[in-house]
């Protein structure tokens, strides 16, 4: 017996790397998507390649990333770099979409310019046979006249309902928006109004909730040259949760980018600086005996945003403090890792930690149990934090360019309580 098993274990291994190496004909590519990228269509249609699960056993590594533009849609920016026999070949790519365009549409673009940026791959591997090129006859160049002058609007509304025998929720909420994006300037103003209705039975007894909230927010962004901007902005709210009948402030900041803002998409680092007043008239008296009052607050931050192929990290720290009551103030702190550590072994790392000695706003009269437990009150907290953290090693067949939908939307029916 164990003389019949050494060949067949031999033959095993022999079919598999034949196998290996069949597929190694096509193009390895590994995408790294930082943006909604459509993955199973382009594994569906996107012809001559391999789709490999990890960067390391790629030819050609792909990041993706993208970022919201001036007509609402998005900046997509494609980043190739060759490896194993085709290292040293580089390449880089960027198209927009605008916010009517459908899903189709998008993917498709997204579609055609990965061919474009992967063409150069195929013709070094002698792969040429796999695409043509047709150019279409140049027409006269059209004048493109923006009747919005770059302006978007948004309006949207939502209502929500779920329930059981014993709990009833009702939500819903309001929303406006209105932005112009140009290359030295953006102005935007954002509303949302929002309440929800909440009913809780025990026994013969109802107890009801009620939460309502409204804010209304405006910035007007100028920049200065490639690394310095500044700005002016506005907003009021209003929540009962927060004890605010009425919260307003105005500010101007000033912000400093370490890298170009050209390098956004690949890299940030932000110093940022805001100051101004603050006007807030309160549902209750709070515990500083105030039901209204006028301050001045500073705020600083210094903010990185760094998207590499090894990983990225997002990372956050801000500062604030009432000018003049120097008891008043708050520190927070945030994080966000990727990183891949070896072939197959991925590292996560996520969290927030915040020391809040600013809280002007809690009422003097403290809160109910029911108003505890269902949350309708902001209480006094000297701190907030939360903390995610993992490791991940996947092993096996370095493919994964085959897609099979079947029965992805099966299973238990989920329910949502918020």
């Amino acid at each position: 017996m164990k003389n019949l098993l050494i060949p067949l274990l031999a033959l095993f291994l022999w079919s598999t790397s034949y196998g290996q190496n069949q597929k190694a004909a096509k193009l390895k590519i590994f995408v790294d998507c930082q943006a909604y990228c459509y993955q199973t269509f382009l594994k569906q249609n996107l012809k001559g390649v391999e789709f490999v699960r990890d960067p390391h056993d790629a030819d050609v590594y792909i990041l993706i990333n993208a970022e919201t533009n001036g007509s609402g849609g998005d900046t997509y920016y494609i980043e190739t770099e060759g490896q194993k026999q085709y290292e040293g070949i580089k390449e880089k790519i960027t198209f927009n979409t605008h916010a009517d365009m459908q899903d189709e549409e998008i993917r498709e673009k997204l579609l055609k310019y990965l061919k474009l940026v992967l063409a150069r791959y195929w013709a070094a591997g002698g792969m040429d046979d796999l695409f043509d090129i047709h150019i279409r006859e140049a027409s006269a160049p059209v004048k493109i006249e923006d009747k919005w002058n770059n302006w978007v609007f948004r309006i949207g509304m939502n209502a929500y309902g779920s329930g059981d025998s014993n709990y009833s929720n009702i939500h819903t909420s309001t929303s406006l928006s209105a932005r112009q994006v140009k290359e030295k300037h953006k102005f935007a103003l954002r509303m949302r109004y929002s309440k929800g209705h909440q009913r809780y039975f025990y026994g013969t007894q109802i107890i009801k909730a009620v939460k309502e909230s409204m804010s209304l927010s405006t910035s007007e962004v100028l920049a200065i040259d490639q690394h310095w901007s500044y700005g002016f902005f506005g907003g009021m709210s209003r929540s009962i949760y927060s004890n605010y009948r009425f919260s307003g402030y105005i500010n101007g900041g000033i912000e400093y980018n370490f890298f170009p803002y050209k390098e956004s998409s690949k890299h940030m680092l932000t110093m940022q600086a805001t100051v101004g007043p603050v006007r807030n008239i309160y549902f209750e008296k709070t515990i500083f005996g105030k039901t209204m009052e006028t301050l001045w607050q500073s705020n600083l931050s210094l903010s990185t945003n760094i998207i590499r192929k090894w990983g990225n990290i997002d990372a956050h720290i801000g500062y604030s403090q009432y000018i003049g009551r120097p008891a008043l103030r708050s520190f927070d702190f945030y994080t966000g890792l990727q990183w891949r550590v070896v072939k197959g072994l991925n590292f996560h790392l996520s969290g927030m930690y915040a020391i809040t000695h600013d809280k002007i706003n809690i009422a003097a009269g403290g809160a109910t149990l029911e108003e505890i437990l269902l949350r309708q009150k902001e209480l006094l907290s000297s701190y907030s934090f939360f903390v995610s953290t993992g490791l991940s090693y996947s092993f096996g067949s370095i493919y994964n360019t085959i897609v099979n939908p079947r029965f992805e939307g099966s299973g238990s029916i989920r329910i949502f309580y918020f």
